[in-house]
């Protein structure tokens, strides 16, 4: 993966104490430079002027900077920040630093209020920005800093992201149902579509060398695969293998895989366990050609390189504050509880299908859907601890301890006709989340 550029340039002005701002800024060059997966292109003196800022323009323009980050060392002349957004359509990240001290009778640097007047500017001129007042020294600045790098480098993925679009909607399920060309302006993803016809054309085609060697490996992904019949096992090696070689061919990053009722009544197997096995090696797999619901899981699998739990809700208790998420068996097997035992099991589709039997681990967890209503998209966000899930419900079940009240986050989904699928990962990533949504300018919905 290509490291994000970064530009960084220190403002200031003759005012003020310059020398202590050129401390400043070495420092912080030096700190950003230990953030995991940036390269920063600094701009290593205090920019006082028009004429040095245009050298900035010119050296950041010259590596196609990913982002920029613009320090105010002291005040300095708003036309400088001007300029600089004039020249780049990228994420601004505005950094005010604390001042060292006030003897002398006057402020050292002003460096706040430098950073008051560049974010008046640029609010005005339509610009989002990400603002940290903080010195480089702190341990909030590395979290808060690297935190927004993580979601511009995410924007920066979806905006190269390819999902196959395997089938059309299920029957019935009109919410799922997307804008392409929308999802293309605001998050650049490109939607690539297959025929379910495809999928099958390519199963005769299949070699017997590489269904053995995969059911191989279903094999030793399991831990019970008691009273699977032979023919099953190579159906659901066949079609991994298929989806694998559609996600190579098409350079893909995930699929959006109508599940039912084609691979039921016309392959005998349903897609159950194949997307569990897809999510787990690294490409998330939404059921049901949901694509929004798969652009909510590519997003969390982005921010903190983990495989997503995609889910309905479908129960809560009120006395306890819990949520009961499940879906058919579609889950990455690297989230089973460690107690539990991963299971392949025939109980979806009515004995058709081939499914991931195994309650989720515990941990945080923040619960995610992107979605669109009237035309315009939005975010809904919550977040609580999976316990441990009692419940045993063929699929994959995860019992969620709210961190807001139940009956708040149900009300919020029903009455604020949220779709039906959401998406958990094992990480705090709201805050990742809301800036994201920010920098797209997408509603955010927190519960």
């Amino acid at each position: 993966m290509n490291r994000l550029k970064v530009g960084f340039i220190s403002l200031g002005g003759s005012n003020f104490d310059t020398e202590c701002a050129k401390l400043i800024l070495a420092e912080s060059i030096r700190k950003i430079k230990t953030i995991d997966n940036v390269e920063i292109i600094p701009i290593e003196k205090l920019v006082t002027n028009l004429e040095e800022v245009n050298e900035a323009i010119v050296k950041f323009k010259s590596v196609n900077v990913d982002v920029l980050v613009v320090q105010n060392g002291t005040f300095a002349w708003g036309g400088l920040i001007v300029n600089i957004a004039q020249e780049f359509n990228v994420p601004i990240l505005l950094w005010a630093v604390p001042e060292p001290s006030f003897e002398g009778g006057k402020p050292k640097l002003n460096s706040l209020c430098g950073v008051n007047l560049n974010s008046s500017i640029l609010t005005k001129m339509g610009r989002e920005i990400k603002f940290i007042y903080a010195e480089s020294t702190e341990e909030e600045f590395l979290k808060s800093m690297s935190r927004f790098l993580r979601v511009v480098e995410t924007i920066n993925l979806l905006k190269k992201t390819r999902v196959g679009l395997v089938g059309y909607r299920v029957p019935g399920f009109y919410n799922v149902v997307f804008d392409e060309l929308a999802l293309r302006k605001v998050f650049g993803i490109e939607i690539h579509h297959i025929d379910i016809a495809e999928v099958f054309a390519r199963a005769e085609k299949v070699s017997n060398k590489e269904i053995n060697l995969t059911i191989k490996e279903i094999i030793e992904n399991y831990d019970d695969i008691t009273g699977i019949p032979k023919v099953k096992l190579e159906k659901f090696a066949k079609l991994y293998l298929i989806f694998r070689e559609i996600i190579e061919e098409y350079a893909l990053n995930g699929l959006a895989v109508k599940c039912w009722p084609e691979f039921i009544s016309l392959y005998g197997l349903a897609a159950c366990s194949t997307l569990s096995k897809l999510t787990n090696g690294g490409f998330p797999t939404s059921c049901e050609a949901d694509v929004e619901g798969a652009a909510t899981m590519l997003i969390q699998k982005y921010l903190t390189g983990k495989p997503p739990f995609f889910a309905d809700l479908i129960s809560i208790d009120k006395a306890e504050n819990t949520a009961l998420l499940w879906h058919c068996g579609s889950a990455p097997f690297s989230l089973a509880a460690d107690d539990a035992k991963i299971i392949l099991s025939e109980g979806i589709a009515r004995g058709t299908g081939l499914n991931s039997r195994f309650p989720l681990k515990e941990g945080a967890v923040t619960i995610a859907r992107l979605g669109n209503i009237r035309n315009k998209y939005r975010m809904f966000i919550t977040q609580g601890k999976a316990i441990k899930t009692e419940t045993n419900l063929d699929g994959n079940s995860q019992e969620v301890k709210l961190e807001s009240k139940v009956e708040d986050v149900l009300n919020t989904i029903i009455y604020g006709g949220f779709e039906h699928h959401f998406s958990v990962i094992y990480q705090d990533i709201q805050e990742e989340l809301i800036e994201l949504c920010k920098l797209l300018k997408i509603e955010v919905v927190i519960v």
